[in-house]
């Protein structure tokens, strides 16, 4: 009898404790992606209506509309010229709120400025690098007939246009090669749990399951050394696994991935270098920028290949000079790491806004000519 009631215990305990973190975990913790699959694009598309939620790193909500873009995008109805911004989760931007993110930052200030005719729409993914750009370009193209694409570098510097022995392979030969980030049998439970009203009561436990399945896999056995494979940030500008092992073998690989790209859009291409600066280094700030060598060897390469490129080195430095405020961090992090905060992007969006009424001209025209040819 006295085991009995002891079990009883034990399982009602249990239950109370899985039912109280079930309702209270989905406060703290990041939502799961609920995906749907878009015939247009070829690609599995954060769901229509779906409302993303960031715990870990900030704290907001992202709001998605039709073909996974953010609702407040306005794609619909538009009649504006699109103005497309390409990026990883620095322009998925889940840290942020709809309203501070990129795109809606440049098309506020168009409007101001009178520019209403441009509309901004961003497209971003976390993991994406050159070669998802590449292999998508095209398919959104087909669906909103933009008039330029800006691809936002802001991920340790350069790292996105380096090869990564995964996406973007350079030895034997230069090569793209296509991926999906979805998995579609996850990606289906996930679904059905989200319709059937179970994605936010089994998220803690969905998480847990998944983070001890991780660790597992990364969990040696052996004795002897772990050896990875590295090209120092400041040899290189990359830090990123990957198989290059000759440093000026990069300026060649970006010189591949440039003409790939070029080839798979006829509109202008536009580059925008977003820095680790400023930051912190053993308790101090630091302004300087460890890749500006390879920054300005990439500047060089673009001007020769007719891409266009946005260094935002210095835009950075003088902001964190004038106002002491850092371009990446939030509340629950660190000060001077990760992705970009509201400073961030309301700087990403000003260097935008300016290329575009610097070159509002020359990009109407080029619409025109792609629309009457």
């Amino acid at each position: 009898m006295v085991i009995r009631n002891i079990v009883i215990r034990w399982v009602l305990g249990g239950v109370i404790a899985f039912l109280l973190v079930a309702l209270i975990s989905p406060c703290f913790l990041s939502s799961l992606r609920v995906y749907e699959w878009s015939t247009e694009l070829d690609d599995h598309v954060l769901k229509d209506g779906y409302v993303y939620r960031k715990r870990d790193e900030g704290w907001s909500n992202t709001h998605y509309g039709p073909y996974g873009f953010n609702s407040m995008a306005g794609i619909v109805d538009s009649s504006a010229s699109v103005v497309m911004i390409w990026g990883d989760s620095y322009i998925e931007a889940h840290q942020l709120s709809d309203e501070q993110k990129t795109g809606h930052q440049v098309n506020h200030a168009l409007s101001e400025q009178g520019l209403s005719y441009f509309n901004a729409i961003t497209v971003g993914r976390a993991c994406w690098s050159v070669s998802d750009y590449y292999f998508k370009i095209p398919r959104y193209e087909k669906l909103l007939n933009p008039v330029c694409h800006f691809i936002i570098l802001a991920e340790h510097g350069l790292k996105d246009l380096c090869p990564d022995g995964e996406t973007f392979l350079f030895e034997p030969s230069p090569q793209f090669i296509r991926r999906s980030l979805v998995d579609p049998r996850k990606s289906k439970v996930i679904t059905d749990l989200y319709k059937w009203g179970l994605s936010d009561i089994l998220l803690a436990p969905w998480k847990a399951i998944r983070t001890v399945i991780a660790d597992g896999r990364n969990m040696r056995f052996t004795l002897g050394p772990y050896q990875k494979v590295y090209i120092a940030t400041s040899d290189s500008g990359c830090n990123v696994p990957f198989v290059i092992s000759e440093p000026n073998s990069i300026v060649e690989s970006w010189s591949y991935a440039l003409d790939m790209l070029k080839t798979s859009t006829s509109k202008p291409i536009i580059l925008v270098l977003v820095p680790e600066v400023p930051r912190l280094e053993h308790g101090a700030v630091c302004l300087v920028d460890i890749q500006s060598e390879w920054r300005a060897r990439l500047t060089e390469l673009c001007k020769a290949k007719h891409v266009g490129c946005i260094d935002m080195t210095e835009t950075l430095v003088n902001d964190y000079l004038a106002t002491g405020k850092f371009s990446r961090g939030f509340h629950n992090g660190k000060p001077d790491s990760g992705h970009l905060n509201v400073r961030g992007h309301w700087l990403l969006s000003q260097e935008i806004f300016t290329y575009l009424n610097e070159h509002k001209d020359y990009l109407r025209n080029t619409e025109y000519a792609v629309h009457t040819n």
